[in-house]
């Protein structure tokens, strides 16, 4: 029963925190870049951290932070890059 609780606890604070810094992440770079600041822009940014903040369970499973950090900082930087060349 143990197990199960950390499981989820790991799940829902991994998305809950990927989708904090995503949102974070979209608002400071909405800031200079006013394509960002799109509802279709911003929210693909934090569809995409949300659901990349679900790797922290295998990531502190397996004691690699690099599975979590580096997948979710490219997919949101590729989104960022997405939503500033979209028309």
């Amino acid at each position: 029963a143990k197990a199960n609780r950390e499981i989820v606890g790991l799940l829902l604070g991994g998305i809950s925190g990927g989708a904090v810094g995503a949102g974070l992440t979209a608002f400071g770079t909405g800031i200079p870049a006013e394509p960002i600041r799109r509802p279709k822009n911003w929210v693909l940014i934090v569809v995409v951290g949300t659901a990349l903040g679900a790797l922290l369970y295998p990531a502190v499973d397996l004691n690699a932070l690099l599975i979590l950090f580096v997948p979710w900082q490219a997919l949101v930087a590729a989104a960022i890059a997405y939503g500033l060349t979209r028309k």
